[in-house]
């Protein structure tokens, strides 16, 4: 699957605020590309911020506000740790630089609705950095999903599983540190969370088991259930395949439309997810009285990377979904057809660029209502859980 590049007219400048590993990953990647700078850095360590300053030619700055209003600043990247997110973008949005926070984007859905009202009373520009959406494959399984062909989704599952905690000592502490937000769901559930936020909106209801250890949630399956009738959440419609992402459109060559009987695949999966699907005269799936999304985040499983959405009329395979470089899609009466990008965090970074430019003030993939709706799943299954941090970095 090829990939149209976003051409910039100049190259953006960037404050970095933190010097952590998912900064370097990123800066290592956007300054290669020739359309991003590193202007400004700042870290609180300050050989930290002397290092990272060095490496990618930026300067490195002893206080927050002056590393964004440095000259030459377009915008503002926030990589610190997720409780230092909230008094971040409170201090980045008092320079009025526009801002592209890491997720998870608060603690909770209380800090997140404060900022995003700030900047939108200042008319500033902010985005939580989900940077799965900005994914070709992610941009072109919405408009597939969009224009039908898939029919409606019978049932999600989403794992994002990574056995660090074993290995403490040589993790990031915001992982397994309370202080620091730590724990698997704001660090890796905030993935699938989002993925079907993304697909189905709002829920209906939320679940899930978990375990704690020592106040951190390590482990947890997350139940989402839709009983409604499904739309996709957008600010924005989805029909816009420029406004989501530069990805070509699949080989229109060949329709997906398909009103041949499903294969057993399918309708196995329903059957095993409760989707309460029924044939039709047809051969074809009616849609589902509800919709269950399940979803793993964990630091003890082993690991599991993998999406699979089962439609009335076929069912998408993502490995690795929340960096997907291969889809698999399966339609009934019609063979296998897996399409290939290359993934890259370059797709967000040029997509922000380009709307700052534009005097864009949110993103249509990632928009103001969808971080607050995340953020809100992601409270509700800590208070299940009765998982709590300390005051300092749940108050606003």
């Amino acid at each position: 699957m090829q990939n149209d590049k976003t051409n910039l007219d100049k190259t953006f400048g960037w404050a970095f605020i933190g010097c952590g590993a998912i900064a370097h990953t990123v800066a290592k990647e956007i300054v290669k590309s020739g359309k991003h700078k590193i202007v400004s850095v700042f870290s609180r360590t300050k050989a930290r911020a002397q290092e990272f300053a060095l490496k990618y030619g930026a300067t490195a700055y002893d206080t927050l506000e002056d590393a964004i209003n440095c000259k030459n600043v377009d915008g503002v990247y926030i990589a610190t740790p997720h409780s230092a997110h909230y008094k971040n973008i409170l201090e980045a949005l008092n320079c009025g630089k526009p801002i592209l926070c890491e997720k998870s984007f608060t603690i909770n859905s209380a800090q997140t609705q404060e900022v995003l009202k700030r900047a939108e009373d200042k008319k500033v520009f902010i985005a939580e950095a989900m940077w799965t959406r900005f994914n070709p494959l992610i941009a072109q399984l919405r408009r597939l999903i969009a224009s039908g062909e898939l029919g409606k989704i019978c049932s999600v599952k989403a794992a994002f599983c990574v056995p660090l905690w074993a290995s403490k000592p040589f993790v990031a502490e915001r992982v397994y540190k309370k202080e620091y937000g730590g724990g698997a769901l704001l660090d890796l559930g905030v993935y699938p969370v989002s993925f079907c936020q993304m697909l189905l909106g709002k829920p209906d209801s939320v679940d899930v088991v978990g375990i704690l250890n020592n106040g951190i949630d390590v482990d947890n399956v997350i139940t989402l259930k839709y009983n409604n009738e499904q739309s996709l959440n957008n600010a924005q419609s989805l029909n816009n395949a420029q406004s989501l992402n530069n990805a070509q459109s699949l080989n229109n060559a060949q329709s997906f439309n398909n009103t041949q009987s499903l294969n057993n695949e399918v309708k196995t999966q329903c059957s095993k997810q409760n989707c309460a699907t029924q044939e039709n005269q047809n051969g074809v799936n009616k849609k589902p009285n509800a919709t269950v999304c399940t979803l793993y985040a964990s630091l003890k499983r082993l690991k599991s990377y993998t999406a699979k959405i089962v439609c009335e009329r076929g069912i998408v395979t993502i490995p690795m979904f929340y960096r997907p470089s291969k889809m698999k899609i399966k339609l009934a009466g019609m063979k296998p057809k897996t399409l290939k990008t290359q993934s890259g965090y370059i797709y967000q970074f040029d997509a922000i660029a380009t709307a700052v430019f534009a005097g864009k003030t949110e993103m249509a993939q990632i928009s103001h209502s969808d971080t607050i709706v995340v953020m809100t799943i992601l409270d509700e299954v800590r208070a299940k859980l009765n998982h709590k941090y300390a005051d300092n970095i749940e108050s606003l």
